[in-house]
């Protein structure tokens, strides 16, 4: 910073001071702003977190989330049949809902209003085992447990055999 510069902060410094009432005394005890030169930014050394370095995907999902596919959601939760979603659930052993199983005339866009979810989570839960999530028979049974994504599902009483996402939770 040059000394002109410098002056000329300190005389603003003092004409800020005076206008709200300093008195000469108080003025001259201001300190002039330091040089560039002379005062160098402390500069934090960048260390990571070592459990941020070393977590896994999976240590990284919110806590009581699951990542499937880069989708997060939460367990689902079941509202009840409503016109277009009026098939039966199943719920596993730790009480998450497992599967749904399509009734007659039950819509795609229905189902997903009845769980609460959006599209990208129910064809996640059944990428695996079914070709087309978005064509429905009676008697298909859907995925809703991302533990179980390789072995339930059907379409059309049958069930394909694809890649898994990834990420994924460990499977049961």
């Amino acid at each position: 910073m040059s000394a002109k510069l410098v002056g000329g902060a300190v005389a603003a410094l003092v004409v800020l001071a005076l206008a709200s009432g300093c008195t000469s005394a108080e003025v001259d005890s201001i300190a002039a702003p330091t040089s560039a030169a002379t005062s160098k930014p402390e500069v934090l050394a960048a260390t990571p977190s070592p459990s941020l370095v070393e977590s896994s995907e999976r240590d990284l999902v919110p806590e009581g989330q699951y990542n499937l596919g880069g989708t997060f959601f939460a367990p689902l939760v079941d509202s009840g049949p409503i016109d277009g979603a009026r098939g039966t659930t199943t719920v596993s052993s730790d009480g998450e809902l497992a599967s749904y199983t399509v009734a007659a005339n039950d819509e795609f866009e229905k189902i997903l209003a009845r769980f609460g979810i959006d599209a990208q989570v129910l064809i996640n839960l059944n990428a695996v085992r079914r070709v087309n999530i978005f064509y429905l028979y009676t008697g298909d049974i859907l995925n809703l447990d991302p533990h179980t994504i390789t072995t339930v599902g059907t379409e059309n009483g049958k069930f394909a055999n694809d890649p898994l996402p990834d990420p994924h939770p460990e499977q049961r």
